[in-house]
């Protein structure tokens, strides 16, 4: 019991003593006696720098549905990264709620125009805001599966004819006023009057085909809306859109006109009433995003791939370059250092582990928006070579994160969020997890350490980048540190 209350004491003084500790080569030679003599506890902070270096993407699943599904399409070259990003989309419409064939009744109607609106709002945009961009709509030849997963290279055959196009900037000439109005959207409306044989079909449809989503699905199969690419794109910064799928200003409208004759005498017409119907982009709807990344070795300050000597690590959106972490250096001689016959009689614990990653803060480019990624999270590959949360089994046998942050609701995340007063993302580790990399179990075995990595959050439908520092120069604040792991612990008997 004395023991038991002796080491409370040790914890109640852990927070004044972490951070006046310096850092060592060997974790276990930092200490200080702050028990009677006879119980000697160490208390120490060990700090290591973490290797990290670019590596390209696997494949990212882009599909929906989902809650938050954004269609992105445009280019956009980044002289930062000596790459040019292409992004295109494909999504489907669904069915409106209790519609009728048009040619169910005896009114007579006559169909007037076929609409895509697409919508974004303030600040859904990367790069030169003010660049128009040509952006082309098609439909699709074979509808999207219902069981297929999409990835950031999968395509689907489209037809030859073009449907609409649009020439347009992402600010669209429209002034701040007007962007900063709450909730407002802008929205890029296609109309398909170039070629009238969609709109003939979708005004034609049958009712069967209303009734059932599959069948609608073979009549309209959906669309694909790219950009033209300009061919001196190299010397053409260009944009991005983030598209709101789930907008109520996102969907499909027909409008049509209906004749009113004489219940009587329907020879007899005495006006003409307009109407509409809209087809809307729900969570019924199937999407996803295709992504290219070229990369120009050559370019000053670019990527540099599997290169941990690099400056500087881009972490990227979109499929784009992400980042291994490897701290296994730090994992063996914690290792060596609880099995060094000199600490047989002592325990370890381990409280407060973290890990940092220092962001560039020089990350614009005059006259261009390029907003920084606020989210980043740390991954393992699964079998299939997904991307997956790492976790492990607790000791009450329940799943639990390996990394992870405090919300400001105090909840446990499993990413980081930018800290702009410390300009970094900070990881807290499991201490449990952290004692199954560094101690044997019961058959003698440590467990397995995976390959990590480092990427944003939800990367899927997310352009933003954001550039970790992998220097350190004391003569310049601006660079900050290397990413680090920092172990909190203390040593006793």
């Amino acid at each position: 019991m004395i023991k038991n209350k002796r080491f409370i004491i040790v914890l109640l003084i852990l927070t004044a003593t972490f951070f006046t500790k310096g850092c060592t080569e060997d974790p276990s030679s930092i200490g200080i006696d702050i028990l009677p003599e006879g119980e000697i506890v160490y208390v120490g902070v060990h700090i290591d720098s973490i290797k990290i270096w670019n590596l390209e993407s696997n494949r990212l699943r882009t599909d929906g549905p989902t809650e938050n599904s954004f269609g992105i399409v445009g280019y956009f070259r980044d002289t930062r990264i000596g790459g040019t990003t292409i992004a295109d989309f494909f999504t489907e419409v669904s069915i409106p709620q209790g519609l009728d064939s048009f040619n169910r009744h005896r009114d007579v109607y006559s169909v007037d125009s076929l609409l895509l609106s697409l919508a974004y709002s303030n600040n859904a945009w990367y790069g030169d805001t003010g660049h128009i961009i040509t952006l082309k709509v098609y439909e699709l030849k074979e509808p999207m599966s219902f069981k297929e997963k999409y990835y950031q290279d999968s395509s689907i055959d489209h037809k030859d004819v073009l449907l609409s196009q649009l020439e347009i900037s992402p600010r669209n000439n429209l002034t701040d006023s007007i962007w900063s109005i709450s909730n407002f959207e802008n929205a890029l409306r296609f109309n398909f009057n170039r070629d009238q044989t969609l709109m003939n079909t979708i005004f034609n449809i049958s009712q069967s085909s209303l009734e059932n989503r599959e069948a609608f699905k073979e009549v309209l199969k959906g669309f694909y809306i790219t950009s033209d690419i300009p061919a001196d794109n190299d010397a053409i910064t260009g944009a991005l859109f983030k598209i709101n799928l789930r907008s109520t200003n996102s969907f499909m409208r027909l409008f049509f006109t209906k004749e009113l004759r004489d219940f009587l005498d329907p020879t007899i017409i005495y006006g003409y009433e307009k109407d509409s119907v809209t087809f809307p982009i729900n969570r019924e709807s199937r999407m996803f995003n295709r992504f290219e990344h070229e990369y120009d070795a050559n370019a000053d300050g670019g990527v540099i791939l599997n290169d941990p000597t690099s400056e500087k690590i881009f972490l990227q959106g979109m499929a784009g370059s992400i980042a291994k972490i490897d701290f296994r250096n730090l994992i063996e001689a914690w290792r060596d250092s609880i099995n060094n016959p000199e600490n047989n009689d002592l325990h370890f614990s381990f409280s407060g582990i973290t890990l940092e990653f220092w962001t560039n803060r020089v990350l614009g480019i005059a006259g261009l928006f390029l907003e920084r990624q606020q989210f980043l999270a740390i991954y393992e590959e699964d079998d299939n070579g997904d991307y997956i949360f790492p976790t492990f089994i607790n000791k009450y046998g329940n799943s639990s994160p390996c990394f992870y942050s405090i919300g400001s609701s105090g909840n446990t995340d499993p990413y980081s969020t930018y800290n702009s007063s410390l300009n970094n993302f900070t990881f807290r580790i499991n201490p449990e997890y952290f004692n199954k990399l560094v101690r044997k179990d019961e058959n003698g075995n440590y467990a397995e350490i995976s390959d990590l990595y480092i990427r944003p959050l939800s990367p899927e439908f997310d352009f933003r980048q954001q550039i970790i520092n992998n220097q350190y120069d004391p003569q310049n604040p601006e660079i900050g540190y290397m990413p680090r792991i920092t172990v909190r612990y203390i040593k006793y008997r």
